[in-house]
């Protein structure tokens, strides 16, 4: 049975995982971002951008449905259909 619209949790906020969660968010799906940044989320729910090719305007219009979840809490992410990660790891050896 296919789903008009699907949960997807993105972790991760940054320049891949905001311009993804907006991509869903354009196909009218539910959008769980996470990110462990606590100055990026105050920023996200002030309707502020902190990347470069993103506008406040951008951001504003990714919350005006209602479908656009922040946090940094994992907990939310246990009702995502799907989820993706975006974030760098680095390794030191």
């Amino acid at each position: 049975m296919k789903k008009d619209k699907y949960k997807i949790g993105i972790i991760g906020l940054g320049y891949v995982g905001l311009p993804l969660a907006q991509l869903f968010l354009k196909q009218k799906h539910i959008v769980y971002g996470i990110d462990i940044d606590v100055e990026k989320i105050n920023k996200l729910k002030l309707k502020k951008s902190y990347l470069s090719d993103f506008t406040d305007k951008d951001i504003e219009e990714m919350f005006a449905a209602g479908d656009f979840h922040i946090g940094s809490s994992f907990a939310g992410l246990s009702q995502a259909d799907a989820i993706i990660i975006c974030f760098k790891f680095t390794f030191f050896f």
